[in-house]
C-alpha cells in the first residue's frame, strides 16, 4: 500500500515507515506531530490542550491492520443492524467527497452531517453528544 491511497492532504503530511527494509512494502504510516492540527484537529474550536495530547500520544499506524483485508458489505452481512455514518463535514484527514464514497460503498441506515473536523469528539463536543443521543434513542428497543 502506498499513500497514494490517502486523501491528498493526508498524503503531503504523512511519512511512510519501511519496518521490513526498503525493498518491501511500507509497514506504517506517520504524521509529524507538528502536523496533527492540519490533518486531524483542523477546526479552531478544537481545544490545544487536546492537540497537546494528540502529539503526545501520537504513534505509526499499521498499514497491514487497517487495510490488509478487503471487506465486502452486503445486505445480507452487513445491512441487518441499524448502522449511522456521522459525515464530518471540515474533515481534512478524510475529505466529504471521500466519506460520500465509503457512505455509497457501505449500506448505512442513516447519514448524520456535522460540522466538524477528523476528531468531532473534540471539535463538536455538544453537537456529536446530541447526534448520539437522539440516535441511542430512535435505534435502542424499549
Amino acid at each position: 500500500m502506498s499513500l497514494q491511497c490517502f486523501p491528498e492532504n493526508f498524503q503531503k503530511y504523512a511519512r511512510e515507515i519501511f519496518g521490513n527494509g526498503p525493498e518491501n512494502p511500507p509497514t506504517t504510516v506517520t504524521i509529524d506531530k507538528a502536523n496533527l492540527r492540519e490533518v486531524f484537529y483542523s477546526s479552531p474550536t478544537t481545544p490545544s490542550a487536546d492537540l497537546v495530547l494528540a502529539q503526545i500520544m501520537c504513534r505509526p499506524a499499521s498499514l497491514k491492520i487497517q487495510f490488509s483485508t478487503v471487506v465486502h458489505y452486503t445486505k445480507e452481512k452487513h445491512g441487518t443492524i441499524p448502522s449511522v455514518y456521522i459525515k464530518t463535514s471540515i474533515d481534512q484527514c478524510i475529505p466529504p467527497l471521500s466519506q460520500d464514497y465509503i457512505i455509497k460503498a457501505c449500506p448505512q441506515t442513516e447519514v448524520v452531517e456535522i460540522k466538524a473536523d477528523h476528531t468531532p469528539m473534540f471539535s463538536a463536543t455538544d453537537e456529536l453528544h446530541e447526534v448520539l443521543v437522539r440516535l441511542a434513542a430512535k435505534y435502542t428497543s424499549a
